[in-house]
């Protein structure tokens, strides 16, 4: 009799059953991807050892040993007690085509102890739970595999049952948790805050069931110390209560967006030396903070939208010479806040939306043209004129352009169709009308345009049917009659 090395009889059943038919399935949607030219070595391989396993799965369920042909490579060891098994690395090779925890964790481990110690010792699980009511049948059953170990990264926004943080308490090689949307007591993050491999924590928009609990959270997340990205935006915390992220020096990502950490916050952000990525979106930082966070002499990315800075921060942040990446939108910082954002050529991308910029001058359009690095600018809600346009419309390097609701017209539409490299465009809202449609229409490299509501009508959207290279299209509030006779639809793109 054929029997599998430390496989009971029940679990040679399990193994016969759906635990092949469904690795087997996976395999054949792994294949159905591995088609191009630069794979077809890997491709045959696959397929011998794909073919292999329907021969053993057969042979398995005969319980008659497993022949092979002379050009199969052998994938089952048989050693003096006439057990029969796959090698480890074959098991390790299916299982890194399956894409779902479950089937792994309540699945595959339970083939046999060979295949669970696969799991244990080489499988890392990314864990996402896509529906934030857990069970507490769910939660037991976790707490019972030995595999919640090999737990590499969870996604579980929205927890709601206290019971689910125990199961933190088994998953101590974790290195990424999103716990966002939750509600959390200072029972269940002190689970938290035993995870030593983690670093990266994403606890934004918290519901804090104890009033000192927000505090005491804080306190405890420098205890993290690989602990490098951290999100704990919208959780309206106050300077008093931010005072201990200072103590996370390590940390090199920062999202405190959409707090009330002022000026003082500010100062505490200062002493994060290491930050490459910091949102302060919406902080209530002003002209100090704008000083103090300048002092970052890392930061490659600064997020600083809907602040009170104003002109003044625009000249402390002009001196960051390592940022290539400026967020500065709604904050009125005028005209002049271009002058000092022209000094800063090293910036890729820059948002100035919503800035109180009214018609460019021959100044304005000389100093926006020196960003000669940017390729992505979004400059919405202004009103920069056709003098402005002409100065965007010259600016060869860019690949993405916000210009929604600035009143450019047919003139600026005219524009803009030349500018041969972008691939992603925001026309909304500048009454370029049906012939502004047609020019944009010529712009054949686009694969992502917003062209809603600037009444382009039914000649218009014509246009637009040539651009057949477009992935996303958005073509709203356009004054477009549908009639039965004429099709105006873009297939899926609409």
């Amino acid at each position: 009799m054929i029997t599998f090395a430390h496989t009971k009889k029940k679990n040679l059943l399990n193994f016969n059953g759906p635990s092949v038919e469904r690795l087997l399935k996976k395999i054949d949607q792994k294949l159905a991807h591995e088609t191009s030219s630069n794979n077809l070595k890997r491709l045959k391989k696959l397929l011998v050892r794909k073919r292999t396993l329907q021969k053993n799965r057969r042979n398995i369920f005969e319980k008659c040993p497993p022949k092979f042909d002379q050009q199969d490579e052998p994938m089952i060891s048989h050693n003096s007690t006439s057990s029969y098994q796959f090698y480890d690395d074959i098991c390790y090779e299916i299982l890194s085509f399956i894409d779902d925890w479950k089937l792994i964790l309540l699945t595959c481990s339970l083939i046999s102890k060979q295949w669970l110690n696969v799991v244990r010792e080489r499988v890392k699980l990314c864990v996402e739970f896509k529906n934030p009511i857990v069970s507490k049948k769910t939660i037991k059953l976790m707490m019972n595999r030995e595999c919640l170990e090999q737990f590499e990264s969870m996604n579980v926004r929205g927890i709601s049952r206290l019971q689910f943080y125990k199961i933190f308490e088994k998953t101590k090689q974790l290195t990424k948790l999103d716990i966002g949307k939750s509600i959390i007591w200072l029972e269940g993050f002190k689970s938290i805050t035993e995870l030593k491999h983690l670093n990266s924590l994403d606890m934004n928009n918290m519901v804090f069931m104890e009033k000192e609990s927000k505090l005491e959270l804080l306190e405890s997340i420098s205890q993290l110390h690989q602990l490098t990205c951290l999100n704990i935006s919208s959780n309206n915390v106050g300077f008093n209560t931010f005072k201990p992220i200072g103590n996370v020096k390590q940390l090199t990502y920062l999202d405190v967006s959409w707090n009330y950490i002022s000026d003082e916050g500010a100062k505490v952000l200062s002493q994060l030396s290491q930050l490459t990525h910091l949102n302060v979106n919406c902080t209530i930082i002003g002209i100090e903070g704008a000083k103090y966070i300048s002092k970052l002499t890392k930061l490659r990315t600064l997020i600083a939208a809907r602040n009170n800075f104003w002109i003044e921060g625009c000249q402390y942040f002009s001196e960051m010479e390592q940022l290539t990446a400026l967020d500065v939108s709604h904050n009125s910082i005028g005209n002049t806040g271009i002058k000092y954002l022209s000094k800063m050529k090293q910036l890729t991308e820059l948002n100035i939306n919503d800035n109180a910029i009214n018609q460019f001058g021959t100044e304005e359009s000389k100093l926006i043209r020196e960003l000669s690095q940017l390729t992505k600018l979004s400059i919405s809600s202004n009103n920069i004129g056709i003098e402005g346009v002409t100065a965007i419309s010259t600016m060869s390097q860019l690949r993405t352009l916000n210009i929604f609701f600035n009143r450019i017209g047919l003139a600026g539409a005219k524009l803009i169709s030349g500018m041969q490299n972008l691939t992603v465009l925001d026309i909304c809202n500048n009454d370029i009308g049906t012939n502004g449609a047609k020019e944009i229409s010529k712009m054949k490299q686009l694969t992502k345009l917003d062209i809603a509501r600037n009444m382009i009508g039914n000649e218009g959207a014509k246009a637009l049917k040539s651009m057949k290279q477009l992935k996303s299209l958005r073509n709203t509030f356009n004054n477009i009659i549908w009639n039965d006779d004429e099709d105006l639809s873009l297939g899926e793109i609409l």
